[in-house]
């Protein structure tokens, strides 16, 4: 299963939000999307999968052209965890992990073996048993997070796009949910993620996608990652720190030395 786009163009009201972007996504890899803010990663996620209309380029799904997708067909293939992820019910926890087997055709209280055991294993493999008939309302952050990661992980699908999945966590639950994503990939999902912490996505990903002005301003291996491309890109004071088989980046300041 792969997921491609080609020159990519987003406009709106004659602002050009992306402009001939590059990105895929494939089974069996994490690619993260970094870039400062307004860069335009949002908009690209959401043009890969159809929901943003594109005024140019080329998105293929499974070889196959998006729009020949209809949402449920789309779904089964793609999940999709937007930035924003309120609930209208503050539902308890097992049944917002079902929601993940909707496009199954499934619904509260018509469940078969197999939407069964899906729901269970999401469960399991994101630490919700104890959890399970908590009502969202009563949840901490790193719980509502792992919550949402669940929800995914029981549609199945074998792509997974998700916007800002660690914002607002603490360092140990921005490290246990990437964890789960990573287990995702190894077990061979293929995982889209915009993230905003540089560490992470050193630690986690397979590749990089760098966004700037809505243009693809690089893309590398952890390892490729040099402190003078970040210092550009971000206008910070930045340092590589190579450890056994990860690159950690530290930043001292802004590009004029404050703190």
């Amino acid at each position: 299963m792969n997921l491609k786009g080609q020159g990519i163009v987003v406009a709106k009201r004659g602002v050009k939000l992306l402009h001939k972007v590059d990105a895929s996504l494939q089974q069996g890899e994490l690619v993260a999307v970094l870039g400062p803010n307004g860069a335009g990663k949002t908009t690209l996620l959401r043009a890969l999968i159809g929901l943003q209309a594109v005024s140019d380029g080329q998105i293929h799904l499974e070889d196959q052209p998006i729009s020949q997708f209809n949402d449920q067909t789309r779904a089964l293939r793609v999940s999709y965890l937007p930035q924003q992820r309120e609930l209208v019910w503050p539902n308890e926890v097992q049944d917002v992990v079902a929601l993940g087997r909707y496009a199954h055709g499934a619904y509260l209280g018509s469940f078969s073996t197999r939407d069964e055991a899906a729901i269970e294993g999401a469960i399991d493999s994101c630490a919700l048993q104890e959890l399970r008939h908590r009502r969202l309302d009563t949840l901490s952050g790193g719980e509502l997070a792992r919550v949402h990661c669940a929800r995914i992980f029981a549609s199945q699908s074998p792509l997974i796009v998700a916007d800002e999945p660690t914002a607002g966590l603490d360092l140990y639950h921005q490290h246990r949910l990437m964890a789960l994503y990573r287990d995702a990939v190894d077990q061979g999902r293929g995982v889209l993620l915009v993230l905003h912490d540089l560490n992470l996505a050193l630690t986690y990903a397979d590749r990089i996608i760098w966004l700037n002005d809505g243009v693809i301003a690089g893309e590398h291996l952890p390892h490729e990652v040099t402190s003078q491309f970040v210092a550009s890109l971000f206008s910070v004071k930045a340092s590589v720190v190579q450890s056994n088989d990860h690159a950690y980046m530290l930043i001292a300041g802004y590009e004029d030395g404050s703190t």
